[in-house]
């Protein structure tokens, strides 16, 4: 009675404060952490991967907007825990407050699952590998609307469909289902860069978009995922301290990009973004690249786990470190060591489909014109000899041609019509020498008659003498 007596006291006096309902809390608390599909993505691949899955399938439908299925081959729940999983700060990673300054695990907060139920409808499938029958449970806006028992494989299917159909000013801010689902393949991409181990597939409309298979070498995951261009510049970095260990790919000078989307950043596995780091990368470049331009890099900075604070983001997307200027240093100095020990010359790259032209010559021996096909195509052969640049020591990528001097390669039509201008010429050369022998024959022919003629005349002159 006499609290029901303060209460009233306080309305009648109006007072502004007031503690919030549980349900708008909740929504609340989950617009800091999901703030469109892509965040449901991840959230619920850390929860994967902290449940020692090797194979994640994730499939959307109209940019995760309409539904997001996400299965794995974890670890699974029990019914017991499955039930507890979506409430709020209810989490298997952390017992008490000293636990965070020793985090291993992609989350820790608890509020992921609670977050993304508060918002959606859920409807959670899992089965540990050592019990034969799976739970399955329905979640729409918090609550609990279905659980029964469900036969299904061992690991855990969470399927979220109707995002922010609770919340329609937030609905209504999503971008387009292209925009949304490009967050949702950076996302992947980054996850599965940091995870080469995992197998990881996105099918966007039942259409595969990204699809990486768990490989123990990391190199793959960058061909796979970054292309084989990209992975083709890559260099190999490795360089430890006594504090840190940084491994992972950078990229030539000559392959750059406008922003900085491509530099990949992971501590102790964890995707992370930091200003501080990334402009360690761009310093360990110096003047090798133009200015506001960016490398690519895959880099997996290994820190001991007191020394970094990952409680500073919402979404733990970025982190503090303890000595940020000597891993800044060391990660710069690492770059320069690698840019140093390595040929930085662009590689020259093949240009293929040339078309064949024509060329001519004429030949000492005969005077002859001589048609004859040459293809002027990187790398091959022309008359039996290689023409390309001396050897260098890069890689054979192809060589260039090398024009000679001497010659002249004319366009298909005019080498034609030159040579039958000079087929001409050299008909009529043949056919003036030929009357020019005629010619001589007839003389020599006139000149013997008119000799026998005086010979005769001198014969009978003899005769009428004698």
């Amino acid at each position: 009675m006499m609290e029901e007596h303060i209460e009233e006291k306080k309305q009648a006096k109006g007072n502004k404060i007031r503690i919030l309902d549980k349900d708008t809390i909740n929504k609340i608390a989950a617009g800091e952490v999901i703030e469109r599909p892509a965040s449901v993505v991840k959230e619920l691949i850390d929860n994967s991967i902290d449940a020692g899955a090797t194979d994640i399938r994730i499939e959307i439908e109209k940019g995760g907007k309409s539904s997001i299925l996400i299965r794995d081959n974890g670890c699974g729940m029990s019914r017991e825990d499955a039930l507890l999983a979506y409430k709020k700060h209810a989490t298997s990673k952390l017992t008490r407050i000293e636990d965070l300054n020793t985090i291993s695990t992609m989350g820790f907060r608890g509020e992921a699952l609670s977050s993304i139920t508060a918002v959606a409808k859920v409807e959670i499938l899992t089965r540990p590998p050592e019990e034969i029958t799976g739970t399955r449970i329905v979640i729409q806006g918090g609550k609990v609307l279905e659980t029964s028992d469900a036969g299904t494989a061992p690991g855990t299917s969470v399927h979220v469909k109707d995002l922010f159909y609770n919340t329609p000013a937030r609905q209504k801010y999503l971008k387009s289902d292209r925009t949304e689902l490009a967050h949702i393949t950076d996302t992947i991409t980054q996850l599965a860069l940091a995870n080469p181990e995992i197998s990881f597939t996105l099918l966007s409309e039942g259409k595969p978009v990204v699809r990486n298979s768990g490989s123990s070498d990391p190199f793959k995951s960058i061909v796979n995922l970054l292309g084989p261009d990209t992975a083709r510049s890559m260099l190999p970095l490795e360089y430890r301290t006594e504090d840190f260990e940084i491994l992972g790919y950078i990229s030539k000078p000559e392959t750059t990009r406008r922003e900085s989307d491509q530099i990949f950043l992971f501590v102790n596995t964890r995707p992370v973004t930091s200003r501080a780091i990334n402009k360690a990368i761009r310093e360990g470049y110096y003047t090798k690249i133009p200015k506001e331009r960016y490398p690519v890099a895959v880099l997996s900075l290994i820190v001991d786990p007191g020394e970094v604070d990952v409680n500073v983001h919402p979404r733990k997307a970025e982190v503090r470190f303890s000595r940020e200027k000597e891993l800044g240093d060391a990660v710069t100095f690492a770059i320069e060591k690698v840019l140093s020990e390595n040929t930085l010359a662009p590689e020259i790259r093949d240009k293929r489909d040339r078309t064949f032209q024509k060329t001519f010559k004429v030949s000492d021996s005969s005077g002859i014109l001589q048609v004859s096909e040459a293809a002027e195509t990187f790398g091959r052969k022309n008359a039996g000899k290689d023409i390309g640049i001396p050897d260098t020591g890069l890689p054979d990528r192809g060589k260039v041609v090398k024009d000679k001097s001497e010659t002249y390669v004319y366009p298909v039509k005019d080498t034609e019509r030159r040579l039958k201008r000079s087929e001409r010429l050299l008909d009529l050369t043949a056919e003036g020498e030929a009357q020019e022998i005629s010619g001589d024959k007839k003389l020599d022919i006139k000149t013997e008659q008119e000799r026998e003629r005086e010979r005769e005349k001198e014969g009978e002159s003899e005769k009428r003498i004698t």
